[in-house]
């Protein structure tokens, strides 16, 4: 009788460690956290745009334009000099958000990660796939610094 009492303890707890591993694989699976957008990489650019591959390797298509320091909004197409970097992730998703910064020879560069902690040193270019979590995170990012440059007093020399 022990015996019995303490194989039915064994596969209860068993079952008990089965059922909690297949939830925690399943959480994982179903759940994901969301892209990060880097903001200093965001705020750093002068260009940002949903975009999607066409078929030459060194320019994309432009779907949006959701922030320019130029008067005229950019051509369809736009040369990124270093899109061989982020291609991968741009075929693999229908658009992409893409911050861009002028390269000085009239195209333009992904710029990478900057670390606040190492100065200027920056990682390897990066885009994210434009989904409506991108995109709302991409919108907050922008109107919340164009709300702290409205902010801030501006000093007048007198």
């Amino acid at each position: 009788m022990p015996a019995l009492t303490s194989r039915r303890v064994l596969l209860l707890v068993f079952g008990v460690a089965s059922a909690w591993w297949i939830t925690l694989g399943l959480m994982a699976a179903l759940t994901s956290n969301p892209p990060v957008l880097n903001v200093a990489q965001i705020l750093g650019a002068r260009l940002i745009i949903e975009a999607r591959a066409v078929d030459t390797d060194d320019a994309v298509e432009v779907i949006r334009v959701y922030s320019t320091d130029h008067i005229e909004p950019p051509s369809k197409r736009i040369v990124v000099a270093n899109l061989k970097d982020v291609l991968a992730t741009l075929k693999a998703n229908d658009s992409c958000l893409v911050p861009l910064s002028p390269d000085g020879y009239g195209a333009w560069v992904v710029p990478g990660w900057q670390f606040v902690d190492k100065g200027r040193k920056k990682s390897i270019p990066l885009i994210y796939p434009a989904n409506d979590t991108t995109r709302s995170r991409l919108k907050q990012i922008l109107e919340q610094d164009k709300r702290e440059i409205l902010d801030r007093p501006i000093e007048l020399d007198r």
